[in-house]
């Protein structure tokens, strides 16, 4: 009996070739098997505030990764990008783990838009000041990654900000 744990390798097809050997140096033909691994990959959802919302002030964005029901994946790997660029601001982040301990993005390599760490992140929270963004649509695109190196599809989540403008106020004195 041959046990072969599929769920840390890439899916894609695989071959076992096996040959035996007796005591007196006799061998067997060679028996082969071949299969292919078809492994579900993590998922990944954004979880608030509602999609398409209007914001104003300080916004946490909220995401939930699960990695597959099989397997002894963990989640590994967070991209982002915002209007189509990698983030930058890494430090937005917070991450709770599958035990439910909170890091704060400096545990985690950061590149490229993404947060990685050999921790199973399974929560992301983005932490905005939409006062200093430009009043109109953005469109936020979240992908995990797993400890085999499987990826997710990507969420999508959008909000338009609408934080008022500075008003002018005085006096006018004629004189």
């Amino acid at each position: 009996t041959l046990s072969y744990d599929t769920t840390s390798t890439e899916n894609k097809p695989y071959t076992f070739v096996l040959k035996v050997t007796d005591s007196s140096g006799r061998e067997s033909a060679t028996a082969t098997w071949t299969f292919t691994t078809a492994n579900t990959g993590p998922t990944v959802a954004w979880t608030a505030p509602a999609n398409n919302s209007t914001v104003t002030g300080k916004v946490s964005l909220k995401a939930t990764a699960t990695p597959a029901s099989s397997g002894t994946s963990t989640i590994t790997k967070w991209c982002l990008t915002i209007n189509g660029e990698e983030a930058t601001n890494y430090s937005a982040a917070t991450f709770v783990l599958n035990d439910a301990a909170e890091l704060s993005s400096g545990y985690y390599t950061k590149s490229g838009g993404c947060w990685s760490s050999g921790y199973d992140s399974r929560k992301i929270t983005l932490s905005y000041d939409t006062t200093s963004m430009e009043n109109k649509p953005y469109t936020f695109v979240l992908k995990v990654t797993d400890s085999s190196g499987r990826e997710s599809a990507t969420a999508t989540w959008t909000f338009t900000t609408n934080n008022p403008g500075p008003t002018i106020t005085g006096t006018s004195s004629m004189g």
